[in-house]
């Protein structure tokens, strides 16, 4: 149930890192708040889950097969240095493509 609202979020803060990108310190704000919303999801997934009959083989059924799903399953140390490269490349190449 509460999927929705952390996705909703998740995509709002998405969207200020956009605006945001060339302000380090808001980007980096933004982008904590992102994931953070992002781990929400799935944190709320698997609650909804385990009170399931097969939920929980379910719920692992996803985080193995589907990349994004894994990708916010998984903390990751050195997450801000290794997004903003490449968010940097993708933004780079969008505005080559203008």
């Amino acid at each position: 149930m509460y999927e929705l609202d952390k996705i909703e979020e998740a995509q709002y803060f998405y969207s200020q890192m956009l605006k945001e990108a060339s302000d380090r310190d808001h980007f980096k704000h933004n982008l904590s708040a992102f994931l953070t919303a992002g781990r929400s999801v799935l944190q709320y997934a698997l609650e909804e889950a385990q009170g399931k009959k097969k939920g929980q083989s379910w719920y692992d059924s996803q985080l193995s097969q589907n990349a994004v799903v894994k990708f916010f399953s998984v903390k990751h140390p050195f997450l801000w240095n290794s997004f903003r490269q490449r968010f940097c490349v993708m933004r780079r190449t969008a505005w080559a493509a203008f």
